[in-house]
Protein backbone atom coordinates (compact mmCIF):
# COMPACT_ATOMS: atom_id res chain seq x y z
CA UNK A 1 0.00 0.00 0.00
CA UNK A 2 1.30 3.47 -1.21
CA UNK A 3 2.84 5.96 1.94
CA UNK A 4 0.22 8.32 0.24
CA UNK A 5 -2.79 6.03 1.11
CA UNK A 6 -1.43 4.83 4.41
CA UNK A 7 -0.96 8.00 5.55
CA UNK A 8 -2.85 10.82 6.08
CA UNK A 9 -1.75 14.07 4.68
CA UNK A 10 -0.15 17.03 6.67
CA UNK A 11 -2.48 19.09 4.99
CA UNK A 12 -5.47 17.11 6.18
CA UNK A 13 -4.39 18.01 9.50
CA UNK A 14 -5.00 21.44 8.77
CA UNK A 15 -8.55 21.53 7.83
CA UNK A 16 -10.15 21.17 10.95
CA UNK A 17 -8.79 24.94 11.01
CA UNK A 18 -10.59 26.20 8.21
CA UNK A 19 -13.79 26.55 10.70
CA UNK A 20 -11.54 28.60 13.54
CA UNK A 21 -10.96 26.66 16.47
CA UNK A 22 -8.40 25.20 18.12
CA UNK A 23 -6.57 25.28 21.17
CA UNK A 24 -4.34 28.43 21.98
CA UNK A 25 -1.03 28.41 23.84
CA UNK A 26 -1.20 29.36 27.56
CA UNK A 27 -4.65 28.10 28.35
CA UNK A 28 -7.81 25.78 27.06
CA UNK A 29 -10.51 27.85 25.52
CA UNK A 30 -11.44 26.89 22.20
CA UNK A 31 -11.43 29.94 20.18
CA UNK A 32 -10.74 31.36 16.66
CA UNK A 33 -6.80 32.20 16.63
CA UNK A 34 -6.53 36.10 16.33
CA UNK A 35 -3.39 37.93 15.81
CA UNK A 36 -2.79 38.92 18.99
CA UNK A 37 -3.16 35.26 20.15
CA UNK A 38 -0.62 34.23 17.46
CA UNK A 39 1.65 37.03 17.98
CA UNK A 40 2.05 35.62 21.81
CA UNK A 41 2.27 32.51 20.98
CA UNK A 42 5.26 33.15 18.63
CA UNK A 43 7.02 36.25 21.35
CA UNK A 44 6.61 32.98 24.07
CA UNK A 45 9.44 31.02 21.74
CA UNK A 46 12.29 32.96 21.95
CA UNK A 47 14.74 29.81 22.18
CA UNK A 48 12.94 29.21 18.46
CA UNK A 49 13.46 32.94 17.08
CA UNK A 50 17.37 32.32 18.14
CA UNK A 51 17.69 29.18 15.87
CA UNK A 52 15.29 31.03 12.91
CA UNK A 53 18.12 33.91 13.25
CA UNK A 54 21.17 31.63 13.27
CA UNK A 55 19.66 29.79 10.15
CA UNK A 56 19.20 32.92 8.46
CA UNK A 57 22.53 34.17 8.74
CA UNK A 58 23.86 30.63 7.28
CA UNK A 59 21.41 31.48 5.06
CA UNK A 60 23.20 34.70 4.15
CA UNK A 61 26.37 33.16 4.04
CA UNK A 62 26.18 29.92 2.00
CA UNK A 63 24.03 31.42 -0.16
CA UNK A 64 26.55 34.08 -1.84
CA UNK A 65 29.16 31.07 -0.53
CA UNK A 66 32.10 32.65 1.22
CA UNK A 67 35.03 34.34 -1.08
CA UNK A 68 37.70 32.09 -2.88
CA UNK A 69 40.56 33.80 -1.07
CA UNK A 70 39.23 33.11 2.28
CA UNK A 71 39.37 29.13 1.03
CA UNK A 72 43.27 29.49 0.12
CA UNK A 73 46.09 28.24 2.30
CA UNK A 74 49.03 28.01 -0.02
CA UNK A 75 51.43 30.58 -0.92
CA UNK A 76 54.65 32.05 1.37
CA UNK A 77 54.44 32.78 4.59
CA UNK A 78 52.90 36.03 5.76
CA UNK A 79 55.76 38.85 6.77
CA UNK A 80 56.71 38.08 10.30
CA UNK A 81 55.86 34.86 10.59
CA UNK A 82 58.39 32.36 11.29
CA UNK A 83 58.07 28.84 9.44
CA UNK A 84 56.56 26.91 12.00
CA UNK A 85 54.24 29.71 12.57
CA UNK A 86 53.26 29.98 9.26
CA UNK A 87 52.61 26.26 8.67
CA UNK A 88 50.51 26.40 11.91
CA UNK A 89 48.14 29.05 10.52
CA UNK A 90 48.33 27.20 7.48
CA UNK A 91 47.08 24.02 9.09
CA UNK A 92 44.34 26.07 10.84
CA UNK A 93 42.86 27.64 8.05
CA UNK A 94 42.94 23.96 6.11
CA UNK A 95 40.90 22.86 9.26
CA UNK A 96 38.41 25.72 8.91
CA UNK A 97 37.81 25.06 5.80
CA UNK A 98 36.82 21.47 6.23
CA UNK A 99 34.30 22.23 8.83
CA UNK A 100 32.77 25.02 6.59
CA UNK A 101 32.45 22.44 3.57
CA UNK A 102 30.94 19.89 5.73
CA UNK A 103 28.76 22.58 7.04
CA UNK A 104 27.94 24.23 3.82
CA UNK A 105 27.10 20.29 2.49
CA UNK A 106 24.52 19.82 4.95
CA UNK A 107 22.93 23.09 4.00
CA UNK A 108 22.99 22.25 0.12
CA UNK A 109 21.67 18.64 0.66
CA UNK A 110 18.87 20.37 3.55
CA UNK A 111 19.44 18.92 6.97
CA UNK A 112 16.91 18.83 9.92
CA UNK A 113 17.80 20.62 13.48
CA UNK A 114 16.09 19.07 16.80
CA UNK A 115 15.50 21.21 20.22
CA UNK A 116 12.84 23.21 22.43
CA UNK A 117 11.42 26.32 21.29
CA UNK A 118 11.19 27.89 24.49
CA UNK A 119 13.60 28.47 27.13
CA UNK A 120 13.13 27.28 30.12
CA UNK A 121 11.06 24.52 29.32
CA UNK A 122 9.86 21.53 30.77
CA UNK A 123 11.13 17.80 29.21
CA UNK A 124 8.71 17.62 26.49
CA UNK A 125 7.26 20.79 26.05
CA UNK A 126 7.77 23.09 23.19
CA UNK A 127 9.87 20.33 21.26
CA UNK A 128 10.69 21.52 17.73
CA UNK A 129 12.32 20.38 14.39
CA UNK A 130 13.86 22.59 11.70
CA UNK A 131 14.76 21.37 8.22
CA UNK A 132 16.74 23.97 6.43
CA UNK A 133 18.09 23.92 2.81
CA UNK A 134 18.95 26.86 0.22
CA UNK A 135 14.90 26.99 -0.59
CA UNK A 136 14.85 28.43 3.19
CA UNK A 137 13.39 26.57 6.27
CA UNK A 138 10.57 24.42 7.77
CA UNK A 139 9.36 24.48 11.36
CA UNK A 140 7.09 22.37 13.36
CA UNK A 141 6.86 23.47 17.07
CA UNK A 142 4.57 22.56 19.89
CA UNK A 143 3.32 21.44 22.59
CA UNK A 144 3.14 22.15 25.94
CA UNK A 145 1.38 20.55 29.58
CA UNK A 146 -1.51 22.51 28.38
CA UNK A 147 -1.85 22.64 24.38
CA UNK A 148 -2.11 20.31 22.29
CA UNK A 149 -1.59 22.06 18.92
CA UNK A 150 1.11 23.00 16.84
CA UNK A 151 2.83 25.94 14.96
CA UNK A 152 4.06 24.92 10.88
CA UNK A 153 6.36 27.61 9.83
CA UNK A 154 7.60 28.26 6.42
CA UNK A 155 10.78 30.95 6.12
CA UNK A 156 11.97 31.91 2.68
CA UNK A 157 13.25 34.75 0.27
CA UNK A 158 10.20 35.48 -1.37
CA UNK A 159 7.63 35.38 1.54
CA UNK A 160 7.06 39.13 2.26
CA UNK A 161 8.05 40.96 5.13
CA UNK A 162 5.64 43.29 6.44
CA UNK A 163 5.98 46.08 8.77
CA UNK A 164 3.04 44.55 11.10
CA UNK A 165 2.85 41.31 12.13
CA UNK A 166 -0.60 40.41 10.42
CA UNK A 167 -3.00 37.67 9.60
CA UNK A 168 -3.28 36.59 5.75
CA UNK A 169 -4.60 34.11 3.58
CA UNK A 170 -2.34 31.76 1.64
CA UNK A 171 -2.71 28.41 -0.56
CA UNK A 172 -1.18 25.41 0.83
CA UNK A 173 -0.32 22.90 -2.15
CA UNK A 174 1.56 19.86 -0.61
CA UNK A 175 2.82 16.53 -2.76
CA UNK A 176 0.13 14.39 -4.22
CA UNK A 177 -2.39 16.90 -2.66
CA UNK A 178 -5.29 19.50 -3.91
CA UNK A 179 -4.42 23.11 -3.10
CA UNK A 180 -6.20 24.66 -0.08
CA UNK A 181 -7.01 27.87 1.25
CA UNK A 182 -6.15 28.54 4.39
CA UNK A 183 -5.57 31.29 7.26
CA UNK A 184 -1.52 32.31 8.29
CA UNK A 185 0.32 34.97 9.95
CA UNK A 186 2.94 36.72 8.23
CA UNK A 187 6.20 37.18 10.67
CA UNK A 188 6.94 41.49 10.66
CA UNK A 189 10.01 42.26 8.86
CA UNK A 190 13.05 41.50 11.03
CA UNK A 191 16.83 42.74 10.20
CA UNK A 192 18.34 39.52 11.81
CA UNK A 193 16.80 38.07 9.39
CA UNK A 194 18.16 39.53 6.36
CA UNK A 195 16.45 38.64 3.19
CA UNK A 196 13.82 36.18 4.51
CA UNK A 197 9.98 36.04 5.11
CA UNK A 198 8.28 33.87 7.16
CA UNK A 199 4.12 32.68 7.15
CA UNK A 200 3.31 30.69 10.34
CA UNK A 201 0.34 28.15 10.20
CA UNK A 202 -1.48 27.42 13.60
CA UNK A 203 -2.00 23.19 13.29
CA UNK A 204 -5.10 22.11 15.97
CA UNK A 205 -2.98 19.19 16.99
CA UNK A 206 0.65 17.78 17.22
CA UNK A 207 -0.49 14.25 16.72
CA UNK A 208 -2.18 14.78 13.53
CA UNK A 209 0.80 16.96 12.22
CA UNK A 210 3.21 14.05 12.83
CA UNK A 211 1.24 11.71 11.48
CA UNK A 212 0.84 13.80 8.41
CA UNK A 213 4.26 13.67 7.59
CA UNK A 214 5.80 11.66 4.92
CA UNK A 215 9.60 10.93 4.60
CA UNK A 216 9.77 13.25 1.35
CA UNK A 217 7.15 16.17 1.04
CA UNK A 218 7.07 19.54 -1.21
CA UNK A 219 4.99 22.27 0.03
CA UNK A 220 4.17 25.40 -1.89
CA UNK A 221 2.56 28.65 -0.74
CA UNK A 222 0.88 31.33 -2.78
CA UNK A 223 -0.44 34.52 -1.54
CA UNK A 224 -2.75 36.70 -4.59
CA UNK A 225 -2.14 34.09 -7.21
CA UNK A 226 1.48 34.26 -6.68
CA UNK A 227 4.22 31.55 -5.78
CA UNK A 228 6.15 32.61 -2.47
CA UNK A 229 7.53 29.86 -1.42
CA UNK A 230 8.62 26.08 -2.85
CA UNK A 231 10.39 23.46 -0.42
CA UNK A 232 10.92 19.57 0.00
CA UNK A 233 11.84 18.24 2.79
CA UNK A 234 13.41 14.75 3.00
CA UNK A 235 13.86 12.46 6.35
CA UNK A 236 10.85 13.34 7.40
CA UNK A 237 9.79 10.21 9.07
CA UNK A 238 13.03 10.70 10.76
CA UNK A 239 11.96 13.89 12.01
CA UNK A 240 8.88 12.96 13.22
CA UNK A 241 10.77 9.49 15.05
CA UNK A 242 12.39 12.19 17.17
CA UNK A 243 10.04 14.65 17.81
CA UNK A 244 7.33 11.70 19.32
CA UNK A 245 10.22 10.94 21.54
CA UNK A 246 10.70 14.77 22.44
CA UNK A 247 7.04 14.43 23.29
CA UNK A 248 7.04 11.08 25.30
CA UNK A 249 9.00 13.30 28.18
CA UNK A 250 6.04 14.95 28.83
Amino acid sequence: MSERIRRPALARALIPYLGGALLIAGGLTAAPVNAQDMFGALEAQGAFTSQQQYAASLHEQFSRRYDADERNSGGPPPPGLTLEEANALDAAIRERNAERDAEYQRWLEGSWRFFQSREPAEPGEFCAAMFQGPQGMIALSGVDKSWDGALLMFTGDDIPKPRRFGEVTVRLTQTGEPPVTIRAYNRARDSRMNTLGTLVIAVPAMDAALAGMADEQEFALSMGGREVFRMSWKNGLQAAAELRNCLRER
